[in-house]
């Protein structure tokens, strides 16, 4: 099971090419040595309004091979909490979820 990009074309380009040179562009000029982190919080609103913040943020960590993403229920419908199993399918390609991980959380 795939689970599609929600706001892609609106949030964010819906294009491989397009969301790497929006990224491109957002990142700093000058960046910063990577530092390992336990966690990071990062702010997750269409690119106009907080792509710099979250590219900052990005750019200044050593981004591991698997992370854990929370994130609010926005719209109060379904369980406090969930638990995703499918491929999140992006512009860029398709991500994993490790089931395994996911399942002991």
């Amino acid at each position: 099971m795939k689970r599609l990009p929600a706001v892609a074309n609106r949030f964010y380009p819906g294009t491989a090419e397009g969301l790497t040179l929006a990224v491109q562009g957002l990142l700093p000029a000058e960046h910063r040595a990577k530092r390992k982190a336990v966690a990071v919080v990062s702010p997750h609103a269409g690119y106009v309004y907080s792509g710099a913040v979250a590219a900052e943020v990005f750019d200044s960590v050593e981004v591991p091979e698997t992370v854990v993403i929370l994130g609010p229920n926005h719209h109060g419908q379904g369980r406090p909490v969930a638990l995703g199993q499918a491929t999140w399918q992006m512009p860029t390609g398709d991500v994993e979820i490790d089931t395994e991980i996911a399942l002991a959380l």
